[in-house]
């Protein structure tokens, strides 16, 4: 019997990616992942209306016109949102923070990363959506409704676990003390 592709098993396959991805890379690097989410989100507000203009032919440079392509807006929001998450992921400096955190984690928190960290990145892309296409996507997809009807809280989710799992851990973020020699 053939598989029948659809939005469900899209997403699902999404959020098992995330979680294995998770696993495979542990808390540090989830984590960093997040905040590169978190930053492309932002970046992306802020430049895909000017990079869109420049690769439309709206917005001219020097009095010349430098592309003419048939892109929507919303390409140019995935593309440089992915574009700016895995450039911070791979060479994005997070070592430092990272290491200040320090220690392991139980597979419970590294699950609740991943899991947040791939419903935040797809509350993102659906919000880069118009709405015409965001209302036909949570008609045809159970598990987009729920992404797109709960973004606030994917959004949100991440930071507060984050902080709550640091105050449990009793890890204070910044450079560990010195310990004085006491004779």
């Amino acid at each position: 019997m053939p598989i029948k592709l659809t939005w469900d098993l899209l997403i699902s396959v999404f959020f098992i990616m995330g979680i294995s991805y998770g696993f495979i890379l542990q808390r540090e690097k989830i984590l960093a992942t997040i905040l590169a989410v978190y930053v492309s989100w932002a970046v992306s507000l802020v430049w895909a209306k000017p990079i869109f203009g420049l690769l439309t032919g709206k917005t001219m440079v020097f009095d010349q016109l430098w592309f003419k392509t048939d892109l929507t807006l919303f390409h140019v929001k995935v593309g440089l949102f992915v574009l700016i998450v895995v450039l911070l992921a791979l060479k994005g400096d997070f070592a430092d923070i990272t290491r200040r955190i320090g220690g392991s984690s139980s597979p419970l928190i590294v699950f609740l990363y991943s899991f947040l960290n791939a419903g935040l990145v797809l509350s993102i892309i659906f919000s880069f959506m118009g709405p015409k296409a965001m209302v036909y996507l949570s008609r045809v997809s159970h598990l987009a409704d729920l992404v797109i009807e709960y973004k606030n809280w994917w959004i949100v989710a991440p930071a507060v676990v984050m902080i709550v799992a640091g105050f449990m851990r009793g890890v204070e973020i910044g450079p560990p003390a010195q310990q004085q020699d006491v004779r």
